[in-house]
C-alpha cells in the first residue's frame, strides 16, 4: 500500500502526517495496552510521564508543526487511533515483505518466509551461488578449537583527547604546526577480508607430529588452497613494544582469532603500520578504533591533498560534496577503500573516554557516540564543549 493509498482513506488530515512520520506512536517499554480514558488528565500525565525526557518529542516535524490541524497528544492514546495507526503499519509491513519475497524468489530463488532470520537467508544465498559443499564436522576437538578463536571486533582508545589546527579552521594558528583529524572507515571490511582470502571449507584434519616438525609457516602463502589455523605460543619482540603502542597486534593474552575476524584485524594493521606510518612517520597517531574505522591525528599541510594524491588508489572520495575538489565516483563502495567518515568537512576536536563512549566536532555537527546511553539522554546531556 503506497502513501497515495493512505491519502484516500477515511483518516483526518492531521492524522495522516503522523502516518507518514517514522515513529508516529510511541508505547511504553512494558507494551501494555492503554487503560485511561483518552481525555482524561490522568492518562495525559501517564503518557507524558513515560515518555520522560521526550515530552515534546512527538511533534518533531516542521511540516507537522505547521500543520493546520494538529491531533492533540490525547488522541494518540486513545485505543481507537491506536488500533488504525496499527492496521496501517501491518498492511505497509505486509506490502514491504511482499516485496522483499518478491526480489529474493527473482535473485536467490530462496522464499524469505522459509527462514528465521536474515542471517539465516544470506548464508543459504551465498551457499546456493557459490556451490560449496561445507564439510560438517564431527571431531569435538576440532570443534571446540575452532570455536574458541571466535573473537569480535577491535575497539580501543589510544588517546583520549586531540584538538586539530589547519587552514580550514577558523581559529587556525599559523605559528603552530598545522595537524588534522580525520576518521576513516573501511568499505565492507569482513567483506573485504572474505573476497581477497580462500576460506576454509572442507577435508579439516590435524598434523602428525612429523608434518609439525616440517611445517614452515612463512612457505605458506596468503592465496594459498590450503590453508592452516594455528595454535601457538606467542613472543612479542621488546623492541616493537613502543613502536606498536597506539595499536597493539596482541593486546590481551588469549588465543589467537582466524577467519574473517583476524583476517580484518591484518587488514587493519596493514593499512595503519604498512601504508600510513611509513608515509608520515611520527606525524600520524590513533585517536581511537572500532573494527573497521581508524581515527587519527596526522601532522601536515593538507591530509585531503594526501588521501588525493598519496594514497589514490585506497580511497573512496564518492561520499564528499559534488562541488568538493577531489569528488570522484571511480571507487565508490569498492571492498576494503577508505572513506572519509565526515565527508571532507574537517574534524575539530576529537575526545574519547572509552571503547563504544566517543564524540567529534565537525562543521557545525557533533557526532556523539555512547553505546549503553539511550539516544535521547545523550542527544540532550552528552555535549562536547570546545576548550
Amino acid at each position: 500500500m503506497s502513501l497515495s493509498i493512505l491519502e484516500g482513506a477515511s483518516i483526518k488530515k492531521g492524522s495522516l502526517i503522523f502516518l507518514k512520520m517514522k515513529r508516529p506512536l510511541r508505547q511504553q517499554k512494558n507494551r501494555r495496552p492503554w487503560s485511561f480514558e483518552a481525555n482524561s488528565p490522568r492518562a495525559i500525565e501517564s503518557f507524558e510521564a513515560s515518555k520522560e525526557e521526550e515530552k515534546y518529542d512527538y511533534v518533531i516535524s516542521k511540516d507537522l508543526r505547521l500543520a493546520e490541524e494538529i491531533p492533540p497528544l490525547s488522541v494518540y492514546i486513545g485505543s481507537g487511533f491506536a488500533a488504525e495507526i496499527k492496521s496501517f503499519h501491518v498492511v505497509l509491513l505486509a506490502e514491504v515483505f511482499e516485496n522483499f519475497r518478491t526480489l529474493s524468489m527473482d535473485y536467490f530463488e530462496l522464499d524469505p518466509v522459509h527462514f528465521y532470520t536474515t542471517p539465516s537467508l544470506t548464508w543459504s544465498a551465498g551457499i546456493k551461488k557459490t556451490n560449496v559443499t561445507l564439510e560438517l564436522l564431527t571431531d569435538i576437538n576440532m570443534y571446540l578449537m575452532l570455536e574458541s578463536g571466535i573473537r569480535g571486533g577491535m575497539c580501543l582508545v589510544s588517546k583520549r583527547y586531540s584538538k586539530a589546527n589547519n587552514k580550514y579552521l577558523d581559529n587556525f594558528d599559523e605559528m603552530s604546526p598545522s595537524k588534522f583529524i580525520i576518521s576513516l572507515d573501511v568499505n565492507n571490511l569482513y567483506g573485504t577480508a572474505m573476497a581477497f582470502y580462500n576460506l576454509p571449507e572442507s577435508e579439516f584434519r590435524f598434523l602428525n607430529q612429523k608434518e609439525i616438525d616440517k611445517f614452515d609457516l612463512m612457505s605458506v602463502s596468503s592465496d594459498s588452497n590450503v590453508g592452516y589455523i594455528l595454535e601457538v605460543d606467542l613472543f612479542y619482540p621488546p623492541e616493537l613494544h613502543s613502536k606498536h603502542n597506539s595499536f597493539p597486534m596482541a593486546p590481551q593474552h588469549e588465543s589467537i582469532m582466524f577467519f574473517s575476524a583476524r583476517v580484518s584485524k591484518l587488514y587493519m594493521f596493514t593499512l595503519y603500520y604498512d601504508i600510513l606510518k611509513p608515509v608520515y612517520q611520527e606525524n600520524v597517531n590513533l585517536l581511537y578504533t572500532d573494527t573497521d574505522s581508524l581515527s587519527l591525528e596526522i601532522w601536515t599541510e593538507d591530509v585531503y591533498d594526501d588521501l588525493a594524491n598519496k594514497f589514490e588508489n585506497l580511497v573512496d572520495f564518492s561520499n564528499y560534496n559534488a562541488s568538493h575538489r577531489y569528488y570522484s565516483k571511480k571507487y565508490q563502495s569498492l571492498l576494503g577503500y577508505l572513506k572519509d567518515e565526515t565527508k571532507g568537512i574537517p574534524i575539530t576536536e576529537f575526545c574519547a573516554l572509552r571503547p563504544k563512549m566517543y564524540s567529534y566536532i565537525f562543521g557545525k555537527e557533533n557526532k556523539k557516540t555512547a553505546k549503553e546511553l539511550r539516544k535521547l539522554l545523550c542527544k540532550i546531556f552528552y555535549t562536547m564543549i570546545c576548550i
